[in-house]
């Protein structure tokens, strides 16, 4: 586990070399497609490597190209210049984006609940969002990290100035550890995994303090995409489709291409992660990347009353389930 540990911590600075290359189809004679990550190769892109390894792309006409961020706030950028045709992000990330002006459309979840979580260790004695006042607390420095403990301490009664925030960077795992922090704002379903190399997380997750339930992270693309490619966005959405269908009924397989992508990683460290996501890759939608459009409203008027977004617009105007094949 450590070894995975290590590899998220470590290469997240690469872009398309080393551990952070980019995967492409073989067939170069269909369309060309770039799709950039949200961070490094994980289990949580699974259908898209599936997509990628067994042809499903390929046989859609499309010659795809996944890449890997520098960091979190690559995505947006790469996408906002043209440098890529679709891309994943963070749902607040991509939601703040349109309502500072970007042409984006969400196109689809990735996963059909919140991740992002608050983690803790037991020897801190913490068990609720209330127990951070007077506490340290590290954050990532991405867009809304702080807001999530904020909103959950005052769902919990707290008073969220009573809490010290620090930004550490991905270098959240040793620190808490270490005891230098007393929690973190990480995903359940992998920094809490990863910590158990250390010992046992406490989780405190966003649904128990009042979030409504929505996609944690989220694939967009671009207004004229969907206006002027409509076929291109369904054929990919179709063949991501086909891809996790196939990981999740030919795990070891699939853990195993995914791998093949990481530099330093096998199947084994893999497992763990794909197997805490496997509830919620599709759950009971109809088809994976099926979103609640209604939950993603209430998330977006949430994050308007924390002040971290001013919209002006439904979020039906760019959240779409439109181009997702029927089942």
């Amino acid at each position: 586990m450590k070894t995975l540990k290590t590899l998220f911590l470590c290469c997240l600075p690469l872009f398309m070399a080393g551990c952070g290359k980019s995967a492409a189809a073989d067939d170069k004679g269909g369309q060309p497609v770039r799709f950039i990550l949200d961070y490094l190769p994980n289990a949580i892109h699974a259908a898209f490597y599936a997509a990628l390894d067994q042809g499903f792309y390929s046989e859609n006409g499309l010659a795809v190209s996944i890449m890997a961020p520098t960091s979190t706030t690559d995505t947006l950028r790469l996408m906002a210049s043209g440098k890529a045709e679709f891309g994943l992000a963070p749902l607040i990330d991509v939601v703040k984006a349109r309502a500072d002006g970007e042409p984006v459309v969400i196109i689809a979840g990735v996963v059909r609940t919140p991740l992002a979580s608050v983690i803790t260790t037991k020897g801190s004695g913490i068990t609720r969002p209330k127990d951070f006042e007077g506490r340290l607390i590290g954050t990532s420095g991405i867009p809304g990290d702080e807001i999530i403990i904020r909103s959950m301490m005052i769902n919990d009664g707290a008073d969220p100035n009573k809490a010290r925030f620090i930004n550490i960077g991905y270098n959240l795992i040793p620190n808490l550890a270490a005891g230098r922090i007393d929690g973190v704002i990480g995903f359940w379903s992998q920094e809490a995994i990863q910590f158990a190399s250390y010992g046992e997380p406490v989780v405190i997750r966003m649904e128990d303090y009042g979030f409504p339930v929505f996609p944690e992270i989220v694939l967009f693309c671009r207004e004229e995409m969907v206006r002027e490619h409509p076929e291109t966005v369904r054929k990919f959405l179709e063949a991501n489709a086909r891809g996790m269908d196939w990981s999740l009924s030919h795990e070891d397989a699939a853990l195993a291409g995914l791998a093949s992508h990481v530099e330093g990683v096998d199947a084994a460290e893999l497992t763990p992660f794909f197997d805490a996501l496997r509830p919620v890759y599709v759950g009971d939608a109809p088809v994976y990347g099926f979103m609640n459009i209604e939950g993603i409203g209430t998330y977006a008027k949430w994050a308007g009353q924390m002040g971290l977004l001013n919209l002006g617009t439904p979020v039906s105007d760019f959240v779409t389930n439109e181009y997702l094949p029927s089942r």
